[in-house]
């Protein structure tokens, strides 16, 4: 169902386990990251606002849109291919959420990696990552700034 309880999902698309259990589901049709607590299995809602959809701006950076694909980096970051906002975005462990590739909110955004559709992304190591990017048919890989 759609709506902010943590335990709905709608649309799970995404899907990564953290070094100390939590698992983090990305709700594509919620537009929101979940969160399953490993220590006594909690479902909640860690980034963004279920059921608010919307474009990403620079005063606004926890809106997804269609978030399609999660990873987790060595160091605990998530990184979201936020398909609908046409950007890779980084979410720390605290919930502070910042662009690591792509200018959200803008298609073929010409950024040096000029993403149209992100699909998947994978951390490679360190700030390293892969993503797939659909509508150009291709893999890139990028780093973010910590």
């Amino acid at each position: 169902g759609q709506n902010n309880d943590g335990a709905l999902f709608y649309l799970p698309t995404g899907v990564a386990t953290a070094a100390n259990g939590d698992v983090y589901i990305a709700d594509r049709g919620n537009n929101c990251i979940k969160k399953v607590d490993a220590s006594d299995g909690s479902i909640s809602v860690f980034a963004g606002s279920c059921s608010t959809t919307g474009t990403t701006s620079a005063t606004n950076l926890g809106v997804f849109n269609g978030p399609q694909a999660i990873d987790v980096t060595p160091d605990g970051d998530l990184l979201v291919a936020d398909n609908r906002n046409y950007c890779i975005k980084r979410v720390t462990p605290s919930g502070r959420v910042s662009v690591a590739a792509g200018i959200c909110g803008i298609k073929g955004a010409n950024d040096g990696h000029g993403m149209d559709v992100p699909r998947a992304v994978a951390a490679s190591g360190g700030t390293s990552f892969v993503f797939s990017d659909n509508d150009r048919h291709c893999i890139k890989t990028a780093t973010f700034v910590r």
